[in-house]
């Protein structure tokens, strides 16, 4: 990013303008100094620090208030960023076997020196080393947006527009909130740019578009230019939780009940397939996380990712991630999710998880599942009818004979803005005929789980249990899942399922 176009953020201000929220009613935002912004008749939702930034969560608004500084300040912090840069290169400080706040903190001080500017920092140094961490080992304006673990997504679209961002705690009032981050042409080269060296990737106006991982596990989405984005560079960040969510965290949320978790650990244990479809952000690889943390601890498990979002922490946990070719001659040739799933088949997993299947690697986790493995992964269905049509239709073509394999559909849903539930779970009968099993909102007990539930029968019979003894082993898990969510711990979820001799599955 451009020396003269470090602060344009800082400096730049909100005119007096219109907002409309979500129920069309136009509101006033105002501005009181300097990046100080009010809106009218709105009460803060929420309030926090997010390092030395200020966020405040309004109904219609993300603002994000950055330590204040006065022009002399910000002309200092210039001379001072401008000498950094061409004394180290910023890999240099990623790099560097010191933290990076400490060596950036030595570097500050070396070039304020260099300058004559000692006196002068002193005075400011908090602020100014937080703006020099900010652009040169963060991602400038936007830094704030990936360091808030609130924040699900970030979306820039246009200079015209704010940063619109996804807020965890806004998200019953609107779903997309602006901010009060704008960004010039300058500034969105310069983040694209980074992300994109970042992401070990490419973009440019000979290949504008790159769907990349940032090294912090966030997913990008970057255009360059106006090549195929008539508002100039855009970008789309979805963003990696530091803490994946577990199964204790999706029954304290109630996106699923204990009974219905019972369930599903069940066909786990069993080896069963699993496919949870459902719209995107509908939680979809989230509950995928959190079921693949019930897996016993003793099994391999290998997964199949075209970005790394899963993450378990079993000791015989297998990764696989696909490779695309990034050399304009394709001398390097690309790895897809097909040949990593057949090649998942010799690393002799327990159960193979395919993080999301769109193509012809269904085929090869179906023939896996045939061969004895347990299977689980993601789709973007709307119900298990329409799945079953995807599967079954070109490129997926899958074999009608194979559907019967799968274990069960779980579909997710957003029921209102913000709300992610486990909607629906289908099974499907002789006929390939989808039963529903568990709709969410309808009371459902063990027994009527179990007499509705053609797998948890044919489970029962290869344990040697009736009905009644499936129907007690469901209960007994289901007990354990309620008691690991009063203590609030996974482990003690697993070190008690260990222990259960219920079945010899276990």
């Amino acid at each position: 990013m451009g020396v003269t176009h470090l602060f344009s953020g800082i400096t730049r201000r909100f005119r007096q303008e219109k907002r409309r929220d979500g129920l069309g009613v136009w509101r006033d935002v105002k501005v009181v100094g300097e990046g100080e912004v009010v809106l009218v008749d709105e009460k803060p939702i929420s309030e926090y620090y997010i390092g030395k930034v200020k966020v405040t969560v309004y109904p219609t608004m993300y603002v994000a208030r950055e330590p204040h500084l006065s022009q002399r300040q910000k002309e200092v912090i210039a001379r001072l960023m401008s000498h950094i840069y061409y004394s180290v290169e910023p890999e240099h400080v990623l790099n560097a076997e010191e933290p990076p706040t400490t060596y950036l903190e030595k570097l500050l001080w070396k070039s304020a020196a260099k300058l004559g500017l000692q006196s002068v920092i002193a005075d400011f140094f908090d602020s100014a080393l937080y703006y020099i961490k900010r652009d040169i080992i963060g991602y400038g304006p936007i830094d704030v947006l990936l360091r808030d673990p609130e924040v699900e997504e970030v979306s820039f679209i246009g200079y015209s527009q704010p940063v619109f961002v996804i807020h965890r705690r806004a998200l019953s009032h609107s779903r997309w909130l602006p901010t009060n981050i704008v960004l010039d042409e300058d500034d969105a080269r310069g983040i694209i740019q980074k992300m994109a060296q970042r992401g070990r990737s490419h973009v440019s106006a000979a290949f504008p578009i790159s769907d990349l991982l940032l090294p912090e596990g966030h997913r990008a989405a970057v255009s360059y230019g106006r090549e195929v984005t008539p508002t100039g560079f855009t970008f789309t960040i979805r963003k990696f939780p530091q803490k994946p969510l577990t199964i204790i965290d999706l029954l304290r949320n109630h996106t699923l009940t204990p009974l219905i978790a019972s369930y599903l650990w069940t066909i786990l244990r069993a080896r069963g397939f699993i496919i949870i479809i459902g719209a995107t952000a509908s939680g979809k690889t989230t509950l995928l996380n959190a079921l693949a943390q019930l897996i016993p601890m003793d099994w391999k498990i290998v997964t199949v990712e075209d970005t790394p979002e899963i993450r378990i922490g079993h000791p015989q946990w297998d990764r696989l991630v696909s490779r695309k070719t990034l050399t304009i001659e394709g001398t390097a040739p690309e790895i897809d999710l097909f040949e990593l799933t057949k090649f998942a088949w010799r690393r002799r997993p327990d159960f193979l998880i395919v993080g999301e299947v769109r193509g012809r690697e269904v085929r090869a986790l179906v023939h896996a599942v045939a061969s004895g493995h347990g299977g689980m992964t993601t789709f973007h269905a709307s119900s298990a009818r329409s799945a079953m049509l995807r599967l079954m239709s070109p490129p997926l073509s899958v074999e009608k004979a194979f559907l019967m394999l799968i274990s069960c559909f779980v579909t997710m849903r957003e029921i209102r803005s913000g709300v992610r539930v486990l909607y629906r779970v289908e099974e499907l009968d002789e006929e390939l005929n989808p039963t529903t099993v568990y709709k969410y909102g309808e009371p459902v007990d063990p027994a009527l789980l179990v007499r509705r539930s053609r797998v948890l029968k044919e489970v029962g019979r290869v344990w040697g249990l009736d009905e009644d003894g499936i129907r007690r082993l469901i209960e007994e898990q289901k007990s354990l899942l309620e008691r690991a969510v009063e203590m609030g711990s996974l482990k003690a979820l697993i070190e008690e399922a260990a222990k259960l001799e219920v079945i010899r599955a276990f």
